[in-house]
């Protein structure tokens, strides 16, 4: 059986307002965590560059980002990269990607 796990409507919130565009933001739909990286982190995920040399903490985010760039099955969600963000939007895609009906309508019903 799975256990049920809970995202934390403000913290979705307080992600999407650092709005800082050399930051990517996901949400592993696996873990039911956020997955932060710098674009730098990305790009050198993209062009697949060594890591080893870096600090710990630049290894972590690097591994965070191949993770994700590697990603086929559709397990994370972008929450944002645009300059502009429709925070309801957003918040409204990521309720209709819950699978559990009784969650999914809860969550919808409380942004609404």
């Amino acid at each position: 059986m799975r256990k049920a796990m809970k995202v934390k409507l403000d913290k979705v919130v307080e992600l999407l307002e650092m709005d800082n565009p050399e930051w990517a933001i996901y949400f592993d739909k696996q873990t039911y965590e956020f997955v932060t990286f710098s674009q730098e982190s990305a790009r050198a995920a993209e062009a697949d560059e060594p890591y080893d040399h870096l600090p710990e903490w630049q290894r972590n985010e690097r591994k965070a980002a191949d993770m994700v760039m590697d990603d086929v099955s559709d397990r994370f969600i972008h929450l944002s990269e645009e300059e502009h963000v429709d925070e309801y939007r957003m918040i409204e895609e990521f309720s209709y990607s819950i699978k559990d009906e009784l969650k999914r309508g809860s969550l919808l019903k409380a942004i609404r």
